[in-house]
């Protein structure tokens, strides 16, 4: 659920998805976005692999989290990820890079798992075997916010 542009980790998650292929694990990775503005290079690389189907956002597009395993959202850095707090608040476990926001929101193991850059730690029999399930998520406003909310900034 993203924009296909450069700073959301789309080479990433080719690369994520050839480590499910390589690792014999079974997959269908729906990629919500626009690819057809993606550099022509990566609209063949999401292409070239058959368990990753584009999907045109559309205003239905986030019921798609109800049957998601996981939403995943490896981006190089977030100010207010929105697909990461619909999931969350959907009960759907997250696979995300730590960007400074993730960090914030992402309990590793709890309610998702939490990536390096290089997705040097990612476990694929972890992701697999051991999805986060029955956590409560509950978004926090941040206290500025309140502040502005209750007239007192």
């Amino acid at each position: 659920l993203s924009r296909a542009s450069e700073e959301k980790g789309f080479w990433r998650m080719v690369s994520m998805a050839k480590r499910l292929e390589g690792a014999g694990k079974p997959f269908i990775w729906l990629v919500c976005s626009t690819l057809c503005v993606a550099p022509a290079e990566l609209q063949k690389a999401i292409k070239s692999i058959p368990e990753m189907i584009e999907v045109e956002p559309q205003f239905y597009t986030k019921q798609l989290l109800h049957v998601a395993d996981y939403c995943i959202q490896l981006s190089d850095t977030e100010a207010y990820c929105y697909s990461v707090h619909e999931a969350l608040a959907t009960g759907v476990p997250v696979i995300a890079t730590k960007f400074d926001q993730a960090k914030k929101i992402i309990k590793d193991g709890k309610n998702g798992y939490l990536l390096d850059f290089d997705l040097s730690n990612l476990n694929v029999n972890k992701i697999f075997n051991e999805i986060p399930k029955g956590f409560t998520y509950t978004e926090k406003p941040s206290p500025l916010w309140e502040e502005v909310m209750d007239g007192t900034l």
